[in-house]
């Protein structure tokens, strides 16, 4: 018998409707979470502890870039590594994300490019309904989170798919010119409410 969490990278690695959405067909083979798939999350988790789980955007786009669990140097990661240290949580590595019981999965699991230039790009709302609701939906049954904790307005539009409370709170980023004022006042107290009450 597959395993329910092997079943679900399949079911993902195989979907017809995500691979043909416009902004997939425009990265070059592309593929689901970028190769890379996510680890079953009760090898990495603590399921007698409270758990959270991150939705993120998208998987960068093109065919050289990685994912989450791959690159030491991911943007992501550092990001929101460096903002959960400063809502007082001591986060270096995946190991220590996961110790925090927290998991994440993006809100489509396919990267996504503009077709006209190639460039990095973000899913629509119909892309993240969608994979909210095919595939995400059955990741928030398996993990039963206590929080979920949506990172920008894209992933936000996962939130009509899961009956539970949602933290939204703005996309870790450094590119908008006054991050400082938008992580201290925003991004850090949702971090440290989500992963504290």
């Amino acid at each position: 018998m597959v395993e329910p969490w092997k079943s679900f990278v399949r079911s993902v690695a195989e979907c017809g409707e995500c691979k043909s959405f416009p902004k997939v067909q425009a990265v070059s083979a592309a593929k689901a979470w970028n190769g890379c798939e996510p680890p079953d999350p009760k090898a990495v988790l603590d399921f007698a502890r409270p758990r959270v789980f991150f939705i993120s955007e998208a998987p960068p786009g093109g065919v050289n870039r990685t994912f989450f669990y791959r690159d030491i140097s991911d943007t992501l990661r550092m990001h929101l590594f460096e903002a959960l240290g400063m809502a007082g949580f001591s986060v270096h590595a995946l190991t220590d994300f996961y110790n925090l019981n927290c998991y994440l999965l993006p809100s489509f699991c396919y990267p996504c490019s503009a077709s006209s230039s190639r460039a990095n790009s973000h899913p629509n709302p119909g892309m993240v309904e969608h994979a909210a609701t095919k595939h995400l939906r059955f990741a928030v049954d398996y993990i039963q989170p206590n929080r979920i904790v949506l990172l920008g307005e894209r992933a936000a539009w996962a939130a009509r798919a899961f009956p539970r409370q949602c933290f939204v709170t703005y996309w870790p980023t450094k590119r908008l010119k006054n991050y400082p004022e938008h992580w201290s006042r925003y991004l850090v107290p949702t971090l440290r409410a989500a992963l504290t009450n």
